[in-house]
Parts: structure tokens; sequence; C-alpha cells
């Protein structure tokens, strides 16, 4: 049970994007052994957390790019890569490579 309001972190900021495109890519990359691929909520939070690290690295892409035209890419250093569209939406949310011990 929750009690109360979600306490967000002050300076975390939601993600723009449809719950749909979300689920859809939760559906994609659920993955029961990776923390943050195991439920839609788990798949949300990470997204929200990577959008919202100072840490992170941020690629943003040309929109005459030949791949990933206008995108922004958020890489942080568990490998997880958010990806943005042209309009600052979620497009999709995967781990890029594993960390190792």
């Amino acid at each position: 049970g929750n009690s109360g309001p979600s306490v967000k972190a002050p300076n975390q900021q939601v993600l723009p994007g449809s719950s749909k495109q979300i689920g859809q890519k939760y559906g994609e990359h659920m993955d029961n052994a990776r923390p943050g691929y195991r439920s839609p909520q788990e798949y949300r939070d990470l997204a929200n957390r990577l959008y919202s690290d100072p840490t992170a690295s941020r690629t943003v892409y040309s929109p005459k790019a030949p791949n990933y035209p206008g995108e922004t890419h958020i890489l942080d250093s568990a490998g997880n890569l958010l990806r943005l569209d042209s309009f600052g939406n979620f497009r999709s949310l995967y781990p890029i490579f594993s960390v190792k011990p």
C-alpha cells in the first residue's frame, strides 16, 4: 500500500511522453532480471531518473543526421539509454551494455 503522495527528488523533472509509447517500449524491453525493466512503473521511474540525471551524458543529433535525426540520447553510467524524439518526448529506453563488475 502507498500512503500519501509519492515523493520526488526536488529537481526531478517528469519526462514528457505518452503512456502508450512508454507501455509499448516497456513491452519490447522488459526484463525480470534487470532493475528498472521489471514493471511498467519501474521502467517509467527509470526513464524519469535518466531524464533528470545531471551526470548522464547527453547527445543531441542534428535534424539532418542520417541516424536518429533530431533525437536526444541520454546515457547513464549503468548503460541505460533514454531516447527522446525531436520534440523532447519519450521515444525509447533500453540497456545498451551490461556493466561488468
